[in-house]
């Protein structure tokens, strides 16, 4: 997460990537304005004060304080385990409309009919505003791509499912919190006027991925 600062009067930028934390802001404010805190003991730090910069960042929690190296290697790690486990192999183009649990954002874009659709669930779905997918402009502002929904039935959950807009696969998301979900649904998968919402419980077998349409 990148910071921005913008002195008065200044006109050109440059890029420092010495790691910053948010206790660092109010310091930084008051050392460009020329004066001086009105307590002692300030966290943070200015970015433009000299010296080397902090090796240690700080998480200022109610339980306690959470330290860790600023270097931000890290961070690769953390990638690197998300790729896997959203299923974004090595070389692919990272769209974020892909990613998926286990592998199954590589579906995303799909016919339905190209997919294995199995007996239909026991569990049914209710969606929030689907109303609002009745009458669509491609052009409009606030857009639904945004699908909230509840899944219900006997399974305890979480459970994957997958949107499909229109004939095609638009999304897979799990359920939360007792058969709540969400997902985000490409925009290029709508069309004018009334759209076709349905959704799925998918279940993963030794022959690949099999939808069972919900009530």
């Amino acid at each position: 997460m990148p910071l921005f600062v913008k002195e008065p009067f200044q006109e050109k930028g440059r890029v420092d990537d010495h790691p910053v934390q948010t206790i660092d802001i109010l310091p930084t404010i008051a050392d460009v304005l020329g004066v001086t805190p009105l307590w002692d003991g300030l966290d943070g730090r200015s970015v433009f004060a000299p010296g080397p910069p902090a090796t240690e960042g700080r998480l200022v929690m109610r339980e306690g304080e959470l330290r860790f190296p600023a270097s931000g290697r890290q961070k690769y790690e953390v990638l690197r385990e998300k790729l896997r486990l959203f299923g974004v192999r090595r070389g692919e183009a990272l769209d974020p409309f892909r990613i998926g649990p286990s592998g199954t954002g590589a579906l995303v874009g799909r016919p339905v009919a190209a997919v294995s659709v199995g007996a239909p669930s026991e569990q049914e779905a209710s969606l929030e505003r689907s109303e609002a997918y009745q009458s669509i402009r491609l052009d409009q502002d606030p857009f639904p791509a945004l699908l909230k929904g509840r899944l219900d039935g006997e399974d305890a959950g979480p459970t994957t499912i997958g949107i499909a807009l229109n004939g095609r696969l638009a999304a897979f998301t799990r359920t939360y919190d007792g058969g709540s979900f969400y997902a985000m649904l490409p925009p290029r998968l709508f069309r004018e006027g009334s759209n076709e919402l349905e959704v799925y419980v998918v279940e993963e077998t030794a022959g690949g991925t099999v939808l069972h349409p919900a009530g």
